[in-house]
C-alpha cells in the first residue's frame, strides 16, 4: 500500500493470537477497504495500522490523518465501502466502528472477541 500510494504507513501489531483462515481472510479484507477508502477519499498524509489484544478481544485500527468526513456528507463510494466492510465484520462476530468528523480524520475500529471461530 506504501508503494502503490505514496502515504507513509505506521504498523504497530503486537498479537498473539491466531484466527482461524476464513476470520483471518475477512479481516484482512476488511483492513483492504479501509486503505482502499484511505487512498480514495480521506487526501492523508500518513496512516497508522494497529492491531493489539485487550482482555477477552483482539483490537484493529486503521486511522489516517486526512480530512475526515460527517455521515452526511461522505460520498456513495465511501458509504457502500463501510456497509461491506461492517457486514464483513458481523460475518465473523466482530464489531464495527467508524469515527470521524471533518478535517479531523477517519479510524475504524475492529473489535474481535479472541474466541471467534472456536469451537466449543
Amino acid at each position: 500500500f506504501e508503494e502503490l500510494s505514496g502515504l507513509p504507513v505506521e504498523l504497530d501489531l503486537r498479537l498473539t493470537h491466531d484466527f482461524p483462515a476464513g476470520v483471518q481472510a475477512q479481516l484482512i479484507r476488511i483492513v483492504q477497504e479501509a486503505l482502499t477508502n484511505v487512498r480514495k477519499h480521506a487526501q492523508a498524509g500518513h496512516v497508522r495500522i494497529a492491531a493489539w489484544e485487550d482482555g477477552e478481544d483482539t483490537l484493529i485500527e486503521v486511522a489516517d490523518d486526512g480530512r475526515g468526513f460527517s455521515p452526511a456528507d461522505s460520498v456513495a463510494a465511501a458509504r457502500f465501502g463501510l456497509r461491506g466492510m461492517r457486514e464483513r465484520a458481523e460475518s465473523v462476530g466482530a464489531e464495527f466502528q467508524v469515527t470521524s468528523c471533518p478535517n479531523g480524520g477517519t479510524t475504524i475500529h475492529l473489535r474481535i472477541p479472541l474466541c471467534v471461530g472456536v469451537n466449543p
